[in-house]
């Protein structure tokens, strides 16, 4: 009982946060990277190919890693900005101090 009682804790727990990685935060801005690193690329790279390809950008590795994605719903994006197009810039994640801690952003690495 005990073994099952676990299992039942540890699978709702995975549940939860493979959940919670599947969508995106409305309004909030991520790298391609962010979505795409993890376990959950198969559900990203087609939502990041289509925003990629509404805004006529280019459908390859570096668009789809190096671009900032504004997120519209929690499951759509629209493409915001290419960061290698921009010198001395590539995509960072909001922990970067030139994003500020709010949203990934284009800044120097």
């Amino acid at each position: 009982m005990v073994h099952i009682t676990s299992f039942a804790i540890m699978a709702a727990a995975l549940a939860s946060q493979a959940l919670a990685v599947t969508v995106c935060e409305p309004n909030k801005f991520y790298c391609g990277y962010t979505l795409l690193s993890g376990s959950d690329y198969n559900t990203w790279k087609p939502r990041i190919d289509a925003a990629l390809s509404r805004s006529n950008q280019p459908v390859d590795g570096d668009h789809e890693y190096q671009s900032l994605f504004t997120c519209i719903t929690p499951t759509t994006l629209n493409w915001d900005d290419y960061c290698l197009a921009h010198p001395l810039l590539r995509c960072q994640p909001l922990t970067n101090a030139g994003c500020f801690g709010t949203n990934d952003c284009c800044a120097p690495s």
